[in-house]
């Protein structure tokens, strides 16, 4: 009965840590380049009873919704593949091509990363237009200025979010090949807001089930101890 009481309340903290992560991908349905978590539950099979029962926490990298804006800067990558950046931690990865011109021409994120091509940061003049082949060439006007640097990884698991929109990588990338660059799109959050909610109705509903058994066994408990208890005096 202690190990019953045990699983159920193991069962409740990992529906708690399913609502933070679908809480969580519901407030970045708005957020570009953002992709979904999804929770994987360790079977009981294998013997384990807690918290460690769940397994980890998963990124769905499916293609999100491309969204017209016009922006001559702003890009998005269909099909498989990130774009690269320099932070001071290191190259970093990500889907949001949300970029622009910093104040010495260099092509960089919403943070102020270095955006990276083939030979290092882009340096765009910004005497003529810029554009990008689907193969992510970059031009000004007539001038090949170099090419986006578009990495996949044989294993995305290895992938890992470290905030900000960007990826850590554990393992080494290798050149995208199953991609097209899209300029003047950007790439939504490949959440259903739908979908979310009833994910989390479910849950929660699963939840108050697991709750009710545990207040059930708690009480079958009770009786039990208060009963021997009786019988012994």
């Amino acid at each position: 009965m202690i190990k019953g009481i045990y699983i159920t309340a193991s069962g409740m903290l990992a529906r708690e840590l399913v609502q933070e992560v679908l809480a969580n991908n519901m407030a970045n349905v708005g957020t570009v380049g953002f992709k979904r978590d999804r929770v994987l539950f360790r079977g009981v099979l294998e013997g384990t009873y807690g918290p460690e029962g769940v397994l980890r926490v998963r990124t769905d990298h499916s293609q999100g919704p491309l969204v017209r804006t016009g922006g001559p800067l702003d890009l998005a990558i269909q099909g498989r593949g990130f774009f690269a950046v320099r932070t001071p931690e290191g190259v970093r990865y990500t889907r949001d091509g949300h970029f622009s011109l910093d104040e010495e021409g260099t092509l960089v994120t919403a943070d102020g990363y270095p955006v990276l091509g083939e030979g290092g940061a882009l340096e765009l003049d910004l005497g003529g237009a810029v554009s990008f082949g689907e193969d992510g060439t970059v031009k000004v006007g007539d001038v090949v200025l170099g090419k986006l640097r578009v990495e996949d990884f044989d294993d995305l698991g290895a992938l890992r979010k470290v905030g900000g929109g960007l990826f850590a990588a554990d393992v080494e990338g290798r050149p995208a090949e199953d991609f097209r660059i899209r300029q003047g799109f950007l790439e939504g959050a490949n959440v259903s807001p739908m979908a979310e909610m009833v994910r989390m109705i479910a849950n929660y509903r699963a939840y108050e089930a697991e709750q009710r058994a545990l207040l059930a066994q708690d009480e079958t408990l009770k009786k039990a101890v208060n009963e021997v208890g009786r019988v012994g005096r």
